[in-house]
Protein backbone atom coordinates (compact mmCIF):
# COMPACT_ATOMS: atom_id res chain seq x y z
CA UNK A 1 0.00 0.00 0.00
CA UNK A 2 1.17 3.31 -0.86
CA UNK A 3 2.74 5.06 2.17
CA UNK A 4 2.00 1.83 4.10
CA UNK A 5 5.15 0.12 6.00
CA UNK A 6 3.91 -3.18 6.43
CA UNK A 7 2.40 -5.33 3.54
CA UNK A 8 -1.31 -7.00 2.83
CA UNK A 9 -0.58 -9.79 4.31
CA UNK A 10 0.79 -8.63 7.59
CA UNK A 11 -1.51 -6.38 8.88
CA UNK A 12 -1.92 -3.44 6.01
CA UNK A 13 -5.46 -4.02 5.31
CA UNK A 14 -5.96 -3.22 8.83
CA UNK A 15 -8.26 0.63 9.20
CA UNK A 16 -5.62 1.73 11.48
CA UNK A 17 -2.76 0.63 9.24
CA UNK A 18 -4.70 2.22 5.98
CA UNK A 19 -5.64 5.43 7.78
CA UNK A 20 -1.55 5.63 8.74
CA UNK A 21 -0.42 5.62 5.07
CA UNK A 22 -3.00 7.75 3.77
CA UNK A 23 -1.84 10.00 6.22
CA UNK A 24 1.63 9.42 5.26
CA UNK A 25 0.81 9.51 1.91
CA UNK A 26 -1.10 12.93 2.30
CA UNK A 27 2.10 14.26 4.26
CA UNK A 28 4.88 13.55 1.96
CA UNK A 29 2.88 15.42 -0.94
CA UNK A 30 2.38 18.27 1.06
CA UNK A 31 5.98 18.66 2.16
CA UNK A 32 6.98 18.15 -1.79
CA UNK A 33 4.67 20.80 -2.80
CA UNK A 34 5.97 23.29 -0.75
CA UNK A 35 9.45 22.81 -1.15
CA UNK A 36 8.60 23.41 -4.49
CA UNK A 37 6.65 26.01 -3.99
CA UNK A 38 9.82 27.79 -1.70
CA UNK A 39 11.93 26.72 -4.60
CA UNK A 40 10.06 28.52 -7.14
CA UNK A 41 9.39 31.31 -4.88
CA UNK A 42 13.49 31.13 -4.13
CA UNK A 43 13.17 31.34 -0.58
CA UNK A 44 15.37 29.12 1.35
CA UNK A 45 15.33 28.67 5.34
CA UNK A 46 17.66 31.65 5.98
CA UNK A 47 14.83 34.10 4.38
CA UNK A 48 12.21 32.71 7.03
CA UNK A 49 11.09 35.22 9.82
CA UNK A 50 10.62 32.61 12.30
CA UNK A 51 8.84 34.77 14.14
CA UNK A 52 6.81 35.98 11.99
CA UNK A 53 6.41 32.49 10.85
CA UNK A 54 4.45 31.97 14.69
CA UNK A 55 2.01 34.93 13.86
CA UNK A 56 1.07 33.39 10.69
CA UNK A 57 0.49 30.35 11.86
CA UNK A 58 -1.42 31.31 14.62
CA UNK A 59 -3.84 33.40 12.42
CA UNK A 60 -3.95 30.05 10.09
CA UNK A 61 -4.91 28.60 13.66
CA UNK A 62 -7.51 30.91 14.44
CA UNK A 63 -9.04 31.14 11.14
CA UNK A 64 -9.31 27.76 10.95
CA UNK A 65 -11.11 28.13 14.41
CA UNK A 66 -13.29 30.50 13.55
CA UNK A 67 -14.24 28.31 9.90
CA UNK A 68 -14.99 25.39 12.11
CA UNK A 69 -17.08 27.41 14.58
CA UNK A 70 -19.41 28.73 11.62
CA UNK A 71 -19.88 25.65 10.13
CA UNK A 72 -20.97 24.43 13.50
CA UNK A 73 -23.19 27.05 14.13
CA UNK A 74 -24.91 25.87 10.92
CA UNK A 75 -25.13 22.67 12.40
CA UNK A 76 -28.89 21.52 14.33
CA UNK A 77 -27.53 21.56 17.80
CA UNK A 78 -30.22 17.50 17.87
CA UNK A 79 -26.83 16.71 15.21
CA UNK A 80 -23.99 17.22 17.04
CA UNK A 81 -24.26 13.81 18.76
CA UNK A 82 -26.73 10.72 17.83
CA UNK A 83 -27.33 7.55 19.94
CA UNK A 84 -24.95 4.42 18.06
CA UNK A 85 -24.87 0.31 18.75
CA UNK A 86 -21.45 1.33 20.06
CA UNK A 87 -22.72 3.98 22.67
CA UNK A 88 -23.15 7.94 21.78
CA UNK A 89 -21.18 8.96 19.06
CA UNK A 90 -20.32 12.77 18.55
CA UNK A 91 -20.53 14.96 15.05
CA UNK A 92 -16.82 15.10 13.48
CA UNK A 93 -17.19 18.77 13.77
CA UNK A 94 -17.85 18.99 17.00
CA UNK A 95 -14.46 17.06 17.94
CA UNK A 96 -12.51 19.19 15.38
CA UNK A 97 -13.78 22.25 16.94
CA UNK A 98 -13.05 21.30 20.31
CA UNK A 99 -9.58 20.46 19.09
CA UNK A 100 -9.30 23.77 17.54
CA UNK A 101 -9.92 25.45 20.74
CA UNK A 102 -7.21 23.88 22.16
CA UNK A 103 -5.50 24.76 19.44
CA UNK A 104 -6.23 28.20 19.64
CA UNK A 105 -5.93 28.67 23.34
CA UNK A 106 -2.06 26.98 23.24
CA UNK A 107 -0.55 29.09 20.65
CA UNK A 108 -2.01 32.50 22.15
CA UNK A 109 -0.82 31.58 25.62
CA UNK A 110 2.90 30.78 23.78
CA UNK A 111 2.67 34.05 21.53
CA UNK A 112 1.65 35.70 25.28
CA UNK A 113 4.72 33.80 27.09
CA UNK A 114 6.91 34.94 24.59
CA UNK A 115 6.41 38.51 24.39
CA UNK A 116 6.45 38.90 20.96
CA UNK A 117 3.47 41.13 20.60
CA UNK A 118 5.44 43.53 22.48
CA UNK A 119 8.46 42.82 20.71
CA UNK A 120 6.83 44.04 17.35
CA UNK A 121 5.20 47.13 18.71
CA UNK A 122 8.68 48.02 19.52
CA UNK A 123 10.06 47.29 16.73
CA UNK A 124 7.24 49.06 14.90
CA UNK A 125 7.73 51.90 17.40
CA UNK A 126 11.66 52.10 16.23
CA UNK A 127 11.10 51.89 12.96
CA UNK A 128 8.58 54.58 12.88
CA UNK A 129 11.62 56.93 14.65
CA UNK A 130 13.45 55.93 12.26
CA UNK A 131 10.97 56.91 9.65
CA UNK A 132 10.69 60.24 11.61
CA UNK A 133 14.08 61.74 12.04
CA UNK A 134 14.57 60.89 8.54
CA UNK A 135 12.07 63.26 7.54
CA UNK A 136 13.06 65.74 9.51
CA UNK A 137 16.56 65.54 7.69
CA UNK A 138 14.88 65.26 4.73
CA UNK A 139 13.25 68.67 5.41
CA UNK A 140 16.31 69.97 6.71
CA UNK A 141 18.22 69.21 3.46
CA UNK A 142 15.58 70.90 1.75
CA UNK A 143 15.77 73.71 3.36
CA UNK A 144 12.01 73.78 4.92
CA UNK A 145 11.53 75.73 7.68
CA UNK A 146 8.92 77.44 9.30
CA UNK A 147 5.58 77.26 8.87
CA UNK A 148 5.69 75.17 5.95
CA UNK A 149 7.77 72.47 8.27
CA UNK A 150 5.09 72.46 10.67
CA UNK A 151 2.60 72.51 8.13
CA UNK A 152 4.18 69.19 6.99
CA UNK A 153 4.88 67.84 10.29
CA UNK A 154 0.84 68.15 11.05
CA UNK A 155 -0.24 66.39 7.79
CA UNK A 156 2.15 63.34 8.78
CA UNK A 157 0.82 63.59 12.04
CA UNK A 158 -2.71 63.61 10.40
CA UNK A 159 -2.48 60.77 8.07
CA UNK A 160 -0.61 58.54 10.52
CA UNK A 161 -3.29 58.91 13.08
CA UNK A 162 -6.14 58.41 10.22
CA UNK A 163 -3.99 54.89 9.28
CA UNK A 164 -4.19 54.05 12.76
CA UNK A 165 -7.63 54.69 13.36
CA UNK A 166 -7.90 52.40 10.35
CA UNK A 167 -6.47 49.86 11.86
CA UNK A 168 -8.02 50.01 14.70
CA UNK A 169 -11.31 49.46 12.46
CA UNK A 170 -9.89 46.11 10.92
CA UNK A 171 -10.46 43.29 12.65
CA UNK A 172 -7.53 41.39 15.50
CA UNK A 173 -7.16 37.98 12.66
CA UNK A 174 -7.56 38.12 9.61
CA UNK A 175 -8.02 35.70 6.98
CA UNK A 176 -5.09 36.13 4.97
CA UNK A 177 -2.15 34.79 6.99
CA UNK A 178 0.45 36.19 5.00
CA UNK A 179 -0.78 40.15 6.50
CA UNK A 180 2.11 41.34 8.08
CA UNK A 181 -0.32 44.34 10.02
CA UNK A 182 1.83 46.31 12.56
CA UNK A 183 -0.47 47.40 15.65
CA UNK A 184 1.68 50.65 16.67
CA UNK A 185 2.46 53.58 13.98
Amino acid sequence: MTGGTVCGSHGGRLPRVRAAAQRNQVETEARAKAAKTLTAQGVSGADLNPVEALFDIAAEIITFKQTVNGMLAELQASNWRRDHRAGEQVNSLVTIFERSLDRTAKILVELNRLGLEDRRVRIAERDLALVGNALLTALDRAGISGQQRTEVIGYLQDELHAAQVAEDRRPAIVNNPGDRRRKAL
